[in-house]
Order: structure tokens, then sequence, then C-alpha cells
């Protein structure tokens, strides 16, 4: 709100990816300019007060460092990332559909028999309770 003891006026607020360049005064509303400095694959995540601080994070499956968005790399085969992270190998990650997940891969569910097969073990995947036989790695 701009107040010169007259006129009163409400001012704009300036949106995300934007600035304050001018404020505004009883006669002209508040001038707001782009901001200009975002890292590649990354987003602005609000107004900033100069050109230069505007706040940015992370696209989904990228990082932050202190300057830049590096590319995530904790993902397994037949997966998507749902988030960013705080570092490249903290970025959340889901399997593709008919894939079930263990602790850091997806692998295609085989409905389990009696007891499993020779060189397989029994694994019961906590988000579905779907019993699958899995390959044991010697």
């Amino acid at each position: 709100m701009c107040d010169d003891g007259v006129n009163v006026k409400e001012c704009s607020e300036c949106g995300t990816g934007t600035y304050k360049f001018q404020q505004c005064t009883t006669s002209v509303d508040t001038v707001c300019r782009n901001c200009t400095y975002k890292p590649s694959n990354s987003f602005y995540a609000g107004p900033g007060t100069t050109a230069m601080n505007c706040p940015w994070a992370c696209n989904v499956g990228f990082s932050k460092t202190a300057v830049l968005c590096m590319p995530c790399t904790n993902m397994p085969a037949n997966a998507v990332y749902t988030s960013s992270g705080s570092t490249t190998t903290t970025c959340q990650w889901e399997c593709n559909a008919g894939f079930n997940r263990t602790a850091t891969s997806c692998v295609v569910p085989v409905p389990c028999r009696a007891s499993c097969s020779s060189g397989t073990y029994k694994y019961v995947n906590d988000s579905t309770s779907a019993r699958i036989c899995l390959m044991h790695a010697f």
C-alpha cells in the first residue's frame, strides 16, 4: 500500500520469476521485471528482490549445488524420478508400472510357489505385500 498522506493506493505484488524494479507510488503501480538468473534444469520458486537473487529450485531428477542443478545418479533401470534432491544420490524415485521396488532396484514380480526355486529367495514388498522370488547374487 502506498500512502502519501492524501492518496492511498493498493500496490501490486511481483509474481514468481520477477522482482520489484520500482516501488509503486500513489500515481504509478509497482513495476516488476523478469529475473535474469537461474541455472539450466531449474525453475523460479518465488519473487526476488533484485534481478540476480530470485529464488530457484531444481527440476525433478536434479540436485542443487551452490549455483547449478546437477543430474541425479541414483535411479535404477525401470524407474522414474519423482523429486529433486539435496545431493545427486538423494533424489526420490519410483518404479515404472509393472515393476516392484527393492531397496535399490525395480524388478518384475514373479509369483512364488510354496517355496522359491533354487538360487532365489522370497521377498515381500512392504508397499504392496506382494511376494516375489529374487535371484541371489553370488
